[in-house]
Order: structure tokens, then C-alpha cells, then sequence
């Protein structure tokens, strides 16, 4: 589902903002959007327990985002409500300048645990040998909390408070013909969430009746706020379970000018 809500103010602030609940399911049988089922393939082996039993959550859905955008005349030069009786020069430089932003919130993606294909010192199945299931799912260990106890920057490498957000004794490798139990993905674990604050500041200069030239000075990330990125979730790894990326980019600020004619 798909709202949205839209208004033009006064004095040139115009709003809008949208929010997306969503559920993206699918059946390919493949971790991560992975290999499809069928002969000569290298999906996870099935041994006849049915699509059914792949199907669920891609790796990709995400449940919520809320995104607003604004922008807004800077109320200075001349006609404004500030400096309105300035001198030509200083309305140059103070007047026509146009705010505007893009503010995103977003919630996680699900959480896939899976056996790597590249892992080294036997998979643990002999599925591999034959050339099946190069992307194996792993057992659940009864008992074992999955994880879901921290949040994204306390599982990043290194955090003073460090947890993994992924529980690595919670899983174990496949052995000889055993199938895992591990889903596509976790309907109800999902990795961090996101957001970001993006803003503006434009200003014309008119040259001429059809020429004028626009400075933009831009920031991306504005907050410099740092996403963590999804965990390790490949069972071999030695990393798995923690976090070592970020998502989203920090803070970038640029400078430009255009020229409209």
C-alpha cells in the first residue's frame, strides 16, 4: 500500500510526503535471490519437500519507508519578509535562495544465514560433491537464541559494547546427506534500519530574460549519520554474525553551478 499527501503553502514551502508498507515473497529456492531449482542447477537440494519449502520473505523486501520532501523561499532580498528594502548589491547575494530537502526513514531487511559456496575445509554435506546445493542452508541448534538482543551499531566490529547481531552458536553445517532447516529468510528478523537527511541551497541569477545561472550547494547525509549495513550472515565465515559495513554513504557535500539558457 501506497499513501501519500501533498501541500503547497504560502511563500513558496511546498510538503509532500509518502509512506510504503510492502511484502515481497519469493519461490526461486535460492539463498539471497539465488540459483534456480531445476536439473543441472545449483540450488539448495530438496529432496522432494516441495517449493513450499523455500518460500517466504526475499532478502530484499523492506515493510516500511517513510520519505518526506520539502523546499521552502528563504524569506530575505527584497519583496521578502527580511531585508526587504535592501540595497541592490546585498539583495545579489541575500535574495532568491530556495531551501530544500529529502528526509528518508526505512526499515531493515530480513536476516538470510546460509553456507557460502566459496567456504574452504569441506561443507560439511556431500551435496556439494555432486554438485547440488552449492549454497546449502544451514541446521537451527535447538536452545540456542537466534540473536535479535542488540542493535546495529553495538554489532559493529570493534564497538566498546560489542554483540554479535547473528548468535554464531545458534547454527551448525549440514553433515553427509542432512537437508538444513535455516529459511530463505527470517520472517520477523530483519537487520538495521535506515535513514538519511539530504538538503540544499539553490539560488538563481538572472542574466538575461532567457538566460540565468543557478548555484547549488549540496549535502548528502547531512547528519554524516552512519547506517549499519546488514550482518555476516555466511555460517563459515569468520566474521559471522558481526557487522563491517555501513549502508549508505557519509556525509558528502557539494558545490555546483548551472546554466540555463
Amino acid at each position: 500500500m501506497y499513501f501519500q499527501l501533498e501541500h503547497r503553502f504560502a511563500k513558496g514551502f511546498t510538503f509532500l510526503a509518502n509512506y510504503t508498507i510492502s511484502k515481497l515473497l519469493q519461490d526461486t529456492g535460492g539463498i539471497d535471490n539465488g540459483q534456480p531449482q531445476g536439473q543441472g542447477e545449483q540450488a539448495q537440494p530438496q529432496a522432494g519437500l516441495g517449493i513450499g519449502d523455500v518460500y517466504g520473505l526475499a532478502p530484499s523486501d523492506i515493510t516500511h519507508k517513510f520519505q518526506i520532501n520539502y523546499s521552502v523561499d528563504l524569506p530575505f532580498g527584497r519583496g521578502k519578509r527580511l531585508l526587504h528594502d535592501a540595497p541592490a548589491f546585498l539583495d545579489k547575494i541575500v535574495g532568491g535562495w530556495q531551501l530544500a530537502g529529502t528526509t528518508m526513514f526505512r526499515s531493515g531487511q530480513p536476516i538470510s544465514v546460509y553456507t557460502p559456496s566459496g567456504a574452504v575445509g569441506g561443507l560439511g554435506s556431500q551435496w556439494y560433491n555432486i554438485g547440488q546445493g552449492r549454497n546449502n542452508r544451514p541446521v537451527i541448534i535447538p536452545g540456542q537464541a537466534l540473536g535479535m538482543t542488540t542493535d546495529g551499531h553495538s554489532a559493529l566490529l570493534g564497538s566498546a559494547d560489542f554483540q554479535p547481531y547473528i548468535n554464531p552458536k545458534a547454527f551448525r553445517l549440514t553433515q553427509g546427506w542432512e537437508i538444513g532447516n535455516v529459511p530463505s529468510a527470517f520472517p520477523n528478523w530483519r537487520g538495521p534500519g535506515f535513514s538519511q537527511w539530504d538538503l540544499a541551497m539553490m539560488k538563481s541569477v538572472n542574466l538575461s530574460e532567457s538566460k540565468r545561472i543557478q548555484l547549488r550547494f549540496e549535502a548528502q547525509n547531512l547528519l554524516n549519520h552512519m547506517n549499519a549495513g546488514q550482518p555476516d550472515s555466511g555460517v563459515s565465515s569468520l566474521t559471522f554474525g558481526q557487522i563491517q559495513t555501513q549502508s549508505g554513504l557519509p556525509r558528502r557535500v557539494m558545490v555546483a553551478a548551472k546554466f540555463y539558457f
